[in-house]
C-alpha cells in the first residue's frame, strides 16, 4: 500500500512527534497509546517501507473519531485526519474494511442512511408535511436528526415557525454523503453521494440552506468544495441562523435562572471556527458555566458515526465528557449537534439533564 504524497508527508511528520498526544479524546479515554495520531502515523509509516496493511492496522485507523483535536493543536499545521481517511480508502480497496463498517455501508445502500431507517417518526412526518413544498429557506435536518433525535428536529421546526420564517424541509431529504466520506475516504463512490445530494438540494431553488447538524454544515462548507461539488444556496449553520433571529427580534427569549454548560461540537467549533453564536443564544436564556476544554479546544464526545461500529469507545469518551460537565456544577448539558446528543444520551449520569440548544431557546421563548 502507498499513500499519496501529501498524506505520506503527514505520516512521516507525525510518526515521531508527541505534541498532540495529550489532546486526543479517544487516547485519553482508552489510555491506549495506539489511539493517538503519533502512534497511528508510526504504524502506517511502515507501509511505505514494504509492509502490507494488516487487519489490526485497519481496526486502529477506524478508532479515530476524526474530531481534529490533533490538527487544532498542531503548531506546524499538519492534519492527521487526512492520512486516516486515505488509509480507510486503501483498506476498502484491499477488501479490509471491518465487518461492522461494512454493515453500515450496506444499510446506507438499502435505506439511504447509516441507521437502516425506512420511515420517519410520525410526529416529525407531520411537522414536515405542514410546511410548504417550496420556500426561500431550506432547513436541512440530516440523517442523525431525522432518525435518531426526531423530537429535537420537531422542536427546531417549531422554533422557526415561531419566528415566522418562510422555510421548508425536504420530505425525501438525501443524506449529505459525509458518512461515506468519513468511512471510505474521498473516493469516487463517496463523491457520487455528494453529487446526488447537491443536485436535489439545488433543484429546490432555495436561496439559503440552513444546516441543522454541524456535521452537515461542515460537509457543505468544506467537503463539497474540496471535492468540487457545487451547491447554489448560501450555507448557514443552525446556531448562527438562530442567533440572527434573536438579534432581529424574531425570537425573544426570557432570561431565566437555568444554569447550563455547553459542549462544543467538533465540526462547529474546530472545523467551522464558530464558537460565539451558541454562547450568545444560551446567554440570552440563562447562565452558562464553561467546561474544561471548550470552544476550539473542545473534547470530542466520541462521534455518532463511530458509535455505530465502536460503541465501547464512544461510551468511554462520552463518559469522560460528562465528567467535565459535572465539574462545572451545572445541572444541564447542552449540545448543538444531534450526533453528540445521541452519544451523550447513552451515558447520561443520574441527576443531569441533556438538552439540545433549540429546546433551551424554545422554552425560553414561551
Amino acid at each position: 500500500m502507498s499513500l499519496r504524497a501529501n498524506e505520506q508527508k503527514i505520516v512521516d511528520a507525525c510518526r515521531f512527534c508527541w505534541m498532540c498526544r495529550h489532546v486526543c479524546p479517544v487516547g485519553n479515554a482508552t489510555g491506549q497509546e495506539r489511539n493517538n495520531a503519533r502512534a497511528r502515523a508510526l504504524s502506517l509509516s511502515f507501509l511505505s517501507r514494504g509492509q502490507s496493511l494488516t487487519r489490526d492496522q485497519v481496526e486502529n485507523i477506524y478508532e479515530c473519531a476524526l474530531c481534529g483535536a490533533c490538527t487544532g493543536d498542531c503548531a506546524t499545521g499538519f492534519d492527521p485526519t487526512r492520512f486516516v481517511k486515505a488509509a480507510r480508502a486503501e483498506a476498502a480497496a484491499e477488501g479490509l474494511t471491518p465487518g461492522p463498517v461494512v454493515r453500515i455501508l450496506e444499510r446506507m445502500k438499502r435505506s439511504g442512511n447509516p441507521y437502516g431507517a425506512v420511515a420517519l417518526a410520525p410526529v416529525l412526518e407531520e411537522e414536515i408535511s405542514s410546511l410548504p413544498s417550496k420556500a426561500p429557506i431550506l432547513l436541512y435536518l440530516g440523517s442523525s436528526a431525522r432518525y435518531q433525535t426526531p423530537e429535537a428536529a420537531v422542536t427546531a421546526i417549531r422554533l422557526l415557525k415561531k419566528a415566522k420564517v418562510d422555510f421548508t424541509v425536504m420530505r425525501d431529504e438525501p443524506d449529505s454523503g459525509l458518512y461515506k466520506v468519513n468511512l471510505l475516504g474521498p473516493v469516487a463512490e463517496a463523491r457520487e453521494d455528494l453529487v446526488r445530494a447537491a443536485e436535489l438540494i439545488n433543484s429546490t431553488g432555495a436561496e439559503t440552506l440552513v444546516a441543522y447538524s454541524p456535521s452537515s454544515a461542515k460537509a457543505f462548507l468544506r467537503d463539497y468544495p474540496e471535492l468540487n461539488v457545487p451547491l447554489f444556496p448560501q450555507i448557514r449553520t443552525f446556531t448562527s441562523y438562530l442567533n440572527t433571529l434573536i438579534q432581529k427580534g424574531a425570537l425573544v427569549p426570557t432570561k431565566g435562572e437555568i444554569s447550563v454548560t455547553y459542549h462544543d461540537p467538533c465540526a462547529l467549533s474546530r472545523d467551522l471556527e464558530e464558537v460565539d453564536c451558541a454562547r450568545e443564544i444560551l446567554g440570552a436564556c440563562g447562565l452558562l458555566s464553561e467546561m474544561f476544554l471548550h470552544g476550539k479546544d473542545t473534547s470530542c464526545c466520541g462521534s455518532g458515526l463511530m458509535d455505530l461500529y465502536a460503541p465501547q469507545i464512544t461510551e468511554q469518551t462520552s463518559t469522560a465528557r460528562w465528567s467535565d460537565a459535572q465539574r462545572t456544577g451545572a445541572q444541564v448539558l447542552v449540545t448543538a449537534c444531534p450526533s453528540c446528543y445521541t452519544v451523550f444520551a447513552k451515558t447520561k449520569p443520574e441527576g443531569m439533564r441533556l438538552c439540545s440548544i433549540e429546546t433551551v431557546l424554545f422554552e425560553a421563548c414561551k
